[in-house]
């Protein structure tokens, strides 16, 4: 039921994109993320393991640190329409962001 979740905020970024930021179709996510096993949220999961047996995936999904802002600004460009981040990532290990974060 999430991957149904996940993609649709994927479509509406993509669609936001194309209509108000000139085509832009980029979702950055984080490396260690999970969101989904289709192969869209495959493509967007931050973990390799999961990724390979199903490549070529998907493109237009950009993986940073998780917990750096830093990095999530660094990887914004004029094709970026969305960031899917983690409150708390629990797949790739119980990961707790600094305040900051969110």
């Amino acid at each position: 039921m999430l991957d149904n979740v996940f993609h649709g905020a994927v479509k509406l970024a993509r669609r936001y994109g194309k209509l108000r930021l000139n085509g832009a179709y980029d979702i950055i996510t984080t490396h260690s993320s999970f969101h989904g096993r289709t192969l869209a949220m495959t493509a967007a999961t931050g973990q390799n393991k999961f990724q390979q047996p199903y490549i070529p995936l998907p493109t237009g999904f950009i993986n940073v640190d998780y917990n750096d802002v830093e990095k999530i600004r660094a990887a914004t460009t004029a094709r970026t329409c969305g960031v899917m981040l983690e409150p708390i990532q629990g797949e790739g290990g119980v990961n707790v962001p600094d305040d900051s974060y969110l």
